[in-house]
């Protein structure tokens, strides 16, 4: 289970429930956005494990190579999205683009046109921190939502049968809250 602050649980939830073609997970550097993303892919493709999406053929995850997102990472993501996918479930395909505050306005202007008019059986999950960095055209073709730091009692609560609450609560204090930042080490 993935360590979410109660109202983010509840909006990632609502999603997979009743899914937007288009969502930006936004959130300070080390909130936990990419995992977050990963987790809400594997719930929409009824998958039983995070390890699976690895080697699902209907997952295309997109990252930057040297702190840059391209206008040939989107170009690639517009022929993936040209597949047909088989099966009748809702959602066949989710794609994730992280930290998508980096890429080009030759990219952003690419993926406008696959968020206009996106695949049915598909939902694009955008990572970024909490700036205005994309353009306002995106902004306005996608669901937001914001990963909020859980408290320290829901971090104590989620780790406490792995973990001393004295390792849980010096993590806690190190990582700011931030489940991304978050590394406890079993005490001795």
């Amino acid at each position: 289970m993935i360590l979410l602050q109660p109202h983010t649980k509840q909006q990632l939830a609502r999603l997979v429930e009743h899914p937007s073609h288009g969502v930006l997970l936004s959130g300070p550097e080390g909130s936990g956005k990419a995992y977050a993303a990963r987790y809400v892919a594997s719930q929409l493709l009824k998958l039983e494990s995070l390890e699976k999406l690895d080697t699902h053929p209907y997952l295309r995850h997109i990252a930057p190579a040297e702190n840059s997102l391209g206008i040939d990472h989107i170009r690639n993501l517009q022929k993936f999205l040209q597949l047909k996918t088989p099966g009748r479930e809702g959602v066949r395909r989710v794609v994730i683009i992280e930290n998508a505050h980096l890429m080009t306005n030759e990219a952003q202007n690419a993926l406008l046109k696959a968020l206009e008019e996106p695949p049915a059986d598909t939902v694009i999950i955008l990572t970024a921190p909490a700036t205005q960095r994309l353009k306002q055209t995106i902004y306005s073709r996608i669901q937001q939502i914001t990963i909020l730091p859980a408290s320290k009692n829901q971090t104590i609560g989620h780790l406490k049968n792995d973990f001393s609450e004295a390792a849980i609560t010096k993590a806690f204090m190190m990582s700011g809250g931030h489940a991304g930042l978050l590394h406890v080490h079993h005490s001795s």
